[in-house]
Parts: structure tokens; C-alpha cells; sequence
């Protein structure tokens, strides 16, 4: 991720980038967080091993319980290398999310939608519905999140992922029907893929007991 420094010196200067992309590889995130602080203090580096030590910290910040910080980090990231596709925005969208700011999430993914997601043409695919929709669930704006992860569904019908999120928006709405026949396809993707609903994280798994798919 971070461009290649030469000669010796600059190399032993740039000793902590490198550890912290170390200790992100390792998934050691609170040492990666020690190791990019220090990269970060280092003069004259170019701004794409900045950004690229950034959304690294920004990685460590959010697997270790911050993500505020990985928000922030992750902003200042995007001003010195702007986003060119959907997806160099869906990590912001992402922490901000996690940060409890729903609001701010749902401009990043309305940005997002005017970005290509998976080539040149493409436009916004299933990643920026999926992380749209559930923005807008946050937001308790749950038929706008249901139209979301339709047109995802459209793009990509085979993700269990976002039928999980839709059938979360037809309950809050009261739609029972719509909600279980989610559920339902839901599980038979995952199955598909060997992934078993009692595997499923603890949001999901209550509402396959809830409505009867398993015990």
C-alpha cells in the first residue's frame, strides 16, 4: 500500500510505515496503531503514502473499538486522494455508521451513487445500495431503505446479505409476510454457500427465532 521509499536513509526513516502495514497484515491493531502515529509524524512523504498510512490507521482505529477516529482518519485520507470509485467511499460510510452518525453515513453513500462501483460505466452496484439502505434504516426512513436494497437485489439477487437487511426494514414496517419471505431466501442463499443461520450474527439469528425459521 505505501509506495516505495529509496535509499538507505529514507528507507530507516520510513521504518514505522512499514511496521504499522506489518501490523495491519498481522491484524495486531493496536501495535499498527503505535507504528502508523509515528509514520504519520514523518516530513515528506507524498501525499499517497499519507493517505495509504491514514485509511491504515483508520483500519486499526475501527477494529480496536474507535470509530470515530478510523472517520476522521479516513477523511483526511479522501482530501489528498479523492475518491475515483464507489468503493473508496464505502469504508467512511462504513465508520461513520458505527460512529452513530447515520446522517453523515447517508451523504457518503449519496455521493457514492454518482461513482462506479465495479468499472468503468458501471455505476453504483450492490455494495453502495446495501450500505445506502442501511443507512437509511438508521435513519428509520425504512421504505426508502427497502427501495435501496431492491435495486441492490436487482444488480446482485444472489447476496444473503442484503435480503437480511431488507427483512430487517419490512419488520420495522410491520410487513410480517415480506419479512419472513426475506428471512426465508436469506437462508437458503447462505445454505447455498454453507453458511448455517445459527451462525449468523446475534441481529439476524433473533428474528430467524422470531419468526419460526429456526429454534
Amino acid at each position: 500500500m505505501l509506495a516505495a521509499l529509496c535509499g538507505h536513509a529514507a528507507a530507516q526513516q520510513a521504518l514505522p510505515c512499514v511496521s504499522g502495514q506489518d501490523a495491519i497484515a498481522r491484524q495486531a491493531y493496536s501495535t499498527a496503531l503505535g507504528h502508523l502515529t509515528r509514520c504519520l509524524e514523518i516530513r515528506g512523504l507524498s501525499d499517497r503514502d499519507v493517505a495509504a498510512a491514514l485509511q491504515m490507521r483508520a483500519t486499526a482505529h475501527s477494529q480496536t473499538g474507535n470509530p470515530l477516529r478510523a472517520s476522521e482518519d479516513y477523511r483526511r485520507s479522501l482530501e489528498l486522494r479523492p475518491a475515483d470509485i464507489a468503493w473508496d467511499l464505502l469504508p467512511l460510510a462504513i465508520y461513520l455508521r458505527e460512529a452513530r452518525k447515520p446522517a453523515e453515513s447517508l451523504q457518503v453513500m449519496q455521493r457514492a451513487l454518482s461513482l462506479d462501483e465495479d468499472g468503468p460505466g458501471s455505476g453504483p452496484g450492490l455494495a453502495v445500495y446495501f450500505h445506502l439502505g442501511w443507512a437509511l434504516h438508521e435513519l428509520k426512513r425504512f421504505v426508502e431503505a427497502v427501495d435501496a436494497y431492491g435495486t441492490g437485489i436487482a444488480k446482485q439477487p444472489r447476496f444473503e446479505g442484503i435480503y437480511l437487511r431488507r427483512a430487517l426494514a419490512h419488520d420495522a414496517l410491520g410487513d410480517a409476510e415480506r419479512a419472513r419471505a426475506d428471512l426465508v431466501q436469506a437462508i437458503a442463499l447462505g445454505a447455498a454457500k454453507g453458511i448455517q443461520p445459527d451462525q449468523a450474527p446475534e441481529e439476524y439469528r433473533k428474528k430467524f427465532v422470531e419468526y419460526g425459521l429456526i429454534k
